[in-house]
């Protein structure tokens, strides 16, 4: 956090309040209502397709999703399109001794049962 040195007395402090009067709820909540959101439209016969540019924001949402998908006893089937997600799940499995210790204590963090690989022709009608 920043601090105001010691003797030193400003007039104005200017600061950075885009989300001053937001009140935001918890990354948890945020998770479970998207999973929510998800479920529903999955229980109502829809589809839904997540882009996702980062692969770090893939694998974060592929956690979310596998952790909800089994708590909730879900079988909806999830794809992953092949090609930088597929190369990122080898990498992340590679190296997730570099992994949070919640990742780590997981019995096999990255691997994803209701997930599978598919070519973008396969969900692409």
């Amino acid at each position: 956090a920043a601090s105001i040195p010691l003797g030193l007395r400003p007039d104005v402090m200017i600061t950075e309040s885009t989300y001053a009067t937001t009140i935001r709820s918890s990354k948890r909540q945020k998770e479970l209502d998207l999973c929510r959101k998800i479920q529903e439209a999955l229980d109502a016969g829809g589809k839904v397709l997540v882009p996702v540019l980062m692969m770090g924001r893939a694998q974060e949402l592929c956690l979310i999703c596998e952790k909800h998908w089994a708590r909730a006893g879900l079988h909806y089937p999830i794809r992953i399109i092949r090609g930088m997600a597929e190369r990122a799940i080898k990498f992340f499995r590679l190296f997730s001794s570099w992994s949070s210790d919640l990742v780590r204590k997981a019995d096999n963090p990255f691997s994803f049962p209701h997930m599978s690989l598919c070519d973008v022709s396969d969900v692409i009608e």
